[in-house]
């Protein structure tokens, strides 16, 4: 269907990003009644934050930001995480550049479910190697072997799961700790990975631990527990579901940030190569 002749690109922007959000500002402000009070700080700022139809592209673009960075909805949003700053573990421990492959899980199938995606990390130690010695040239060949191996398609895919199996290679660099479906899917994780290294595989230095009663242990769904007098979902054990990869990166030490090598999605520009 052709759109009309009197269409306005801009005023259809407009009109769909303010029922967007308003939708967000009135469901972070539901306990501010509909009827702005300027004496009331938190229905100020639902009347600062919320669009209007009369508002120029500036104010539009104003209220979103304020919304989002000002008043911190957008951080929110972020996963927590605990952690200890770059230098401070940096200072305590010396390491072998680690490649670090992250995968990921599609985030439409996580939201469906309520959670935060899964996520799976294989880490491998460039035990040839050390902060001085390893050279760019190096590391874009290792961004090529990852492109090559693990992002064509959409991008190499597996089954999380409650099955642990590990496998240690100490002269390799290689220690994994995989929590998979079953040991079939293990061996696919391990053989691809390896081979972004163009390192061979050994199966004696596979080991199952396979629980006894994974259901009961690990529920797919654990419930829900009362944290302050709200209902909170429990924390997921062992998981199922599946990731993706995601991106590449090093581990450096004397170095603050990792080296990005490949992002498969293209959505970092400190990338070293594009997906």
């Amino acid at each position: 269907m052709a759109l009309p002749e009197n269409f306005n690109s801009w005023k259809h922007l407009q009109d769909t990003l303010r029922k967007v959000h308003n939708r967000l500002v009135k469901d972070e402000f539901s306990d501010v009644e509909d009827e702005p009070d300027l004496n009331v700080p938190r229905s100020s700022l639902k009347l600062a934050c919320t669009m209007q139809d009369s508002d120029t592209s500036d104010m539009t673009v104003a209220r979103m930001l304020f919304f989002l960075f000002e008043y911190g909805w957008a951080y929110e949003q972020l996963e927590p995480y605990y952690g200890l700053p770059t230098e401070e573990v940096q200072s305590n421990l010396k390491f072998r550049p680690i490649l670090i492959l992250r995968f990921k899980e599609d985030a439409s199938d996580a939201f469906e479910n309520g959670y935060y995606p899964l996520k799976s990390t294989v880490k491998i130690r460039l035990v040839k190697e050390t902060s001085t010695t390893l050279t760019r040239t190096e590391c874009l060949r290792l961004a090529e072997r990852v492109k090559a191996e693990l992002c064509s398609g959409n991008g190499f895919k597996f089954k999380r799961g409650k099955e642990l199996y590990t496998y240690k290679d100490v002269e390799h660099g290689l220690d994994y700790q995989l929590y998979v479906w079953d040991k079939a899917t293990a061996k696919d994780v391990i053989e691809k990975c390896n081979s972004v290294l163009e390192l061979p595989h050994n199966w004696s230095n596979l080991f199952s631990h396979v629980p006894e009663e994974p259901t009961e242990n690990y529920p797919t769904n654990p419930g829900t527990q009362r944290i302050l007098g709200e209902q909170e979902k429990k924390p997921r054990k062992r998981p199922v579901g599946y990731v993706r990869f995601n991106q590449a990166e090093i581990y450096i030490h004397g170095r603050k940030y990792n080296l990005v090598l490949i992002n498969r999605q293209n959505k970092t520009k400190r990338a070293i190569l594009s997906a």
